[in-house]
């Protein structure tokens, strides 16, 4: 792999551990929030109607996913970033590809309740935040050194 991929990997990968350490703080707040009060705060806001009570089981179900993925991430970042050791992209790959399908199906149910037409800012800035994310996946795979 060449410099500049190597670097672009290095810099991906520490952003990749940090944006999940951010990830689990904010399930983590959520959670005591509810746990307190029975209200189910977002970084992005609920549609009109707030979140139907259908739809609040999903958003655990979804959170707990995340948080798995979120806690192998921070995991694989900090051995890649401290080892540099190649077999780590495993972890990484099995991270990546569960934060990116829980990324589209938490996109695709909430577009469908209308929250990100009511709040585009907030679902905007949480979709190039984790525009990144989908980049490392890719220069993971494509530029891999099969031995």
């Amino acid at each position: 792999m060449e410099l500049r991929a190597k670097l672009l990997k290095r810099y991906l990968t520490a952003y990749y551990g940090i944006l999940q350490i951010t990830h689990l703080m904010v399930l983590g707040r959520a959670s005591v929030i509810y746990a307190q009060s029975n209200v189910l705060p977002f970084p992005a806001s609920p549609p009109p109607q707030g979140w139907s009570p259908q739809v609040i089981p999903f958003l655990f179900g979804l959170g707990a996913v995340d948080a798995l993925a979120a806690s192998l991430g921070v995991l694989w970042a900090a051995r890649v970033l401290s080892t540099h050791k190649r077999d780590d992209n495993f972890w990484g790959q099995i991270s990546l590809c569960t934060a990116i399908s829980s990324a589209l199906v938490f996109a695709v149910g909430t577009i469908a309740t209308g929250a990100w037409f009511n709040h585009p800012q907030e679902y905007f800035g949480m979709a190039v935040a984790f525009m990144p994310v989908v980049l490392i996946f890719f220069v993971m795979i494509f530029t891999e050194d099969p031995r």
